[in-house]
């Protein structure tokens, strides 16, 4: 068994898109990161990918671009998950968080731990959904469109507002939500946020990026407390998703947060389907 750490997207995607490809749902985020790096290195301008791999086939992989936590994507066995804990400790003396699929990222999260002494706490349970065909939703007032930078402000601010909901112990990031928002109004094709408007007033926004081999990652979602109940959001992906995939995409992927029920409801109504159970830890120093 060894573990080959690469610097290089393309070279990366070389190697290990055979592996991803055939479980490209359950390795959407890692794929979307990588892909990020490789067509936007300006964002990620430090990135670190390692394969681990056993007599020609692939055991697992997982990325890092810091300061952001290291995604894992699927591993064959925890021995294999060990090889990459090792291999990341001579670079890093400290990581932020962790983020994958169950179980990888249970094993990685106690070698880590183990080998660190630092302490783990689990900071979101995800479930990682996967659409091919949009099922229809009842209707709801008003109508989508595509946001500008007009619509700066307004994203900033309810981006701000998704993160304190949504991941109120982790240390809040505005330079990554500027950094967000301003790469999702730049006339990116493949990275943009939507709004549904209601009589002219915003009142849903969904976001979508992390191109994958096939596919695209839609969020964030958020609508604001006073909006809810009335269709908005569930319109909105709907629509956008369609798009998406009447654009060429096989796929669209979405993390919802396993704790909330109206959300997983809303997904399932569109049409998306749980492939994974996915888990995010923040890490401490011992």
């Amino acid at each position: 068994m060894q573990v080959v750490r690469h610097t290089d997207p393309q070279r990366f995607l070389d190697r290990a898109s055979g592996h991803l490809a055939a479980q490209e749902a359950r390795h959407n985020l890692l794929l979307g990161v990588v892909g990020n790096a490789l067509r936007l290195p300006e964002v990620y301008p430090r990135t670190h990918m390692w394969t681990v791999e056993h007599g020609g086939r692939m055991l697992g992989t997982a990325v890092l671009t810091p300061p952001r936590d290291i995604v894992l994507g699927d591993f064959d066995t925890p021995e294999a998950v060990e090889m990459l804990v090792l291999s990341v400790r001579v670079l890093f003396r400290h990581l932020p968080g962790a983020i994958g699929n169950l179980p990888a990222v249970d094993w990685f999260v106690d070698g880590w731990c183990r080998l660190t002494e630092a302490n783990a706490e689990r900071i979101m349970s995800q479930g990682v959904l996967s659409l091919e065909e949009v099922s229809p939703v009842p209707p709801a007032p008003g109508r989508h469109r595509l946001a500008t930078r007009s619509d700066r402000a307004l994203l900033l601010q309810w981006m701000r507002e998704f993160h304190r909901e949504v991941h109120p112990v982790e240390t809040f990031d505005e330079g990554r939500i500027v950094r967000t928002v301003e790469m999702r109004i730049g006339g990116d094709p493949s990275a943009a946020f939507w709004l549904w408007e209601d009589e002219d007033e915003p009142v849903s926004a969904s976001g979508y990026g992390g191109k994958t081999l096939n596919g695209i990652r839609i969020g964030p979602v958020y609508t604001p407390p006073q909006h809810r109940g009335r269709g908005y959001a569930t319109n909105l992906v709907a629509a956008q998703s369609k798009w998406l995939l009447d654009s060429g995409y096989r796929f669209c992927f979405l993390y919802t947060d396993s704790a909330n029920p109206t959300s997983n409801a809303v997904y399932r109504r569109i049409g998306y389907r749980q492939v994974a159970e996915s888990a995010q830890y923040t890490f401490t120093s011992g």
